[in-house]
């Protein structure tokens, strides 16, 4: 999912999850996105995710559970 040159993510670390999920949301297929992503945690972690205007507003109007966790 990553092509740079650390291409790994700890998944116990804060950064290493919105790593890993920013890459996964960006990035991923959707069987890829469906096997990987938590959903719960994806909610947790969204406000942070720092993705692109355009990405924020596709998945935001596709699970509004996101537009109100980036809203709190």
């Amino acid at each position: 999912m990553h092509w740079g040159p650390d291409s790994t993510a700890d998944l116990d670390t804060r950064s290493g999850l919105h790593k890993a999920y920013r890459n996964l949301v960006r990035e991923g297929t959707t069987d890829l996105q469906e096997a990987m992503l938590n959903a719960a945690r994806l909610v947790e972690v969204w406000p942070d995710l720092a993705l692109p205007p355009r990405c924020l507003a596709l998945w935001e109007s596709r699970f509004p559970e996101l537009r109100r966790a980036a809203s709190t």
